[in-house]
Formats: C-alpha cells, structure tokens, sequence
C-alpha cells in the first residue's frame, strides 16, 4: 500500500475518534461554575475553603448561573459571562477552559 494512501486511511480512522473524544469532553454549564469557584476560592487564599459553607457555596452557584450563558458547538462551547457591564468569552473543550480575551473579571469584595 502507498504511504499517501495509509496516512489517508489512518486519518479516515482517527478523524471520527477525535470528533467523539471532543464531543464527549464538551464541558457544560455546571462543570464552568464548579472550575470558576474553584478558582474564586483559590485566588482569596488559604482558608477560604474552610470559611465557605455550603450555603454560601450555592449561593455562589446560584449567582454564577444567572451570570454565565453557553453556545453549545458540540466539540466545545463558548461561555460568557455579564459582569460589571463587561462580557468575558471562554472557550471549553475536552474539559479545558480557555479565556477568548486578555482582560479577566475583577473580584471586588
């Protein structure tokens, strides 16, 4: 068999794979809210997970959600979020969050 003809149906092949892996990995709405409070809860520093009981965590949630918008692509999303008359993109695939812009929110106390 040529070697143009076997790189052609080795990628035939691994094609549709990848499609599905990205498909399956494609983050929704609630595993965003989960990554961004992690990340809310890293960046006010050593003991705020201890300080944060549930309750406030599902307000934190609750509020996440009314912020936050997806455009589901089926191989990734797009995740907006309205906050102090901005809007921030994030692209999520294969359970990776990726800022679209250079500017991220501020977390004003």
């Amino acid at each position: 068999m040529k070697p143009g003809k076997l790189a052609l149906r080795i990628a035939l092949i691994m094609l549709p794979l990848l499609v599905a892996i990205l498909a399956i990995t494609n983050p929704d709405e609630e595993q965003f809210i989960r990554t961004a409070e992690e990340k809310i809860t890293e960046a006010a520093g050593a003991g705020a997970d201890e300080a944060l009981t549930e309750d406030v965590r599902e307000m934190m949630r609750d509020i996440a959600r009314r912020l936050i918008s997806r455009k589901n692509y089926f191989l990734g999303s797009v995740f907006t979020i309205d906050y102090g008359g901005q809007q921030y993109h994030y692209l999520g695939i294969a359970t990776t969050f990726i800022p679209l812009q250079e500017a991220q929110p501020e977390l004003s106390y």
